[in-house]
């Protein structure tokens, strides 16, 4: 007696940006084929090493490590939102500084959020983590990338929020054009399948212009009215 094994049918995440060069230059990259170069380059012995790690290792096969698209400057001030400086002003809006009440949570840090120039789309209601790439910073704690869930069939924005500890002093954080931003994991056992695109006016006309029927709380009202759709 003998069963039969049904293969797995894979997630599709589709990926769109308007800006063709940047696809060529910094695109979303599965994280299976990202692994740190410092890791990899460490010598394998029989010692124990983060090269072992199969924590490490299980967490590079799965979702997908999004790069800064530009050189960013950011000032941290003692008071007010951060400085943000770009080249990336062919966006019309590249940064948000996000307000927080630092009496309530994360005492004496400021936020900040870098809105992405690509476009996420998945036809089911996946959830996806979104996570910092501590493994491939030089300094985790230059910033800190806020953690949460998101879908991506309504929801199609993966904009890198971030926190900054404040000092009694202006200090400068430097984000390269390639750093990786955002780790985006689907939170399920299927395999991944990843196409990055130029987009279209048709594409742009099906998948991603929403009816904003409300001025107020658009997404929210969307998801109570379509549910698991």
């Amino acid at each position: 007696m003998f069963c039969i094994k049904k293969k797995t049918k894979p997630i599709k995440l589709e990926i769109y940006t308007w800006f063709g060069s940047l696809i060529d230059l910094f695109p979303p990259r599965a994280a299976r084929s990202s692994r740190p170069e410092w890791i990899k380059n460490l010598p394998t012995t029989n010692d124990p090493s983060v090269k072992h790690c199969y924590g490490h290792k299980d967490l590079y096969s799965e979702g997908v490590l999004i790069p800064s698209w530009a050189d960013f400057d950011l000032t941290i001030r003692p008071a007010g939102p951060p400085l943000i400086v770009s080249s990336v002003d062919q966006l019309p809006e590249h940064s948000t500084p996000h307000p927080i009440d630092d009496t309530i949570w994360a005492h004496n840090y400021v936020n900040a959020k870098l809105h992405t120039p690509w476009f996420f789309y998945c036809d089911e209601m996946i959830k996806w983590a979104v996570i910092q790439p501590v493994w491939e910073q030089p300094d985790p704690l230059d910033w800190l990338t806020v953690p949460g869930i998101i879908e991506l069939k309504h929801q199609n924005q993966v904009n890198a929020n971030m926190i900054f500890k404040r000092s009694s002093v202006p200090y400068g954080v430097k984000i390269k054009a390639g750093d990786p931003l955002t780790h985006l994991i689907p939170l399920t056992e299927r395999p991944l399948e990843i196409e990055v695109k130029i987009m279209t006016t048709d594409i742009w006309s099906r998948k991603f212009n929403k009816w904003h029927f409300t001025s107020r709380f658009w997404y929210h009202k969307t998801r109570a009215l379509l549910g698991k759709q």
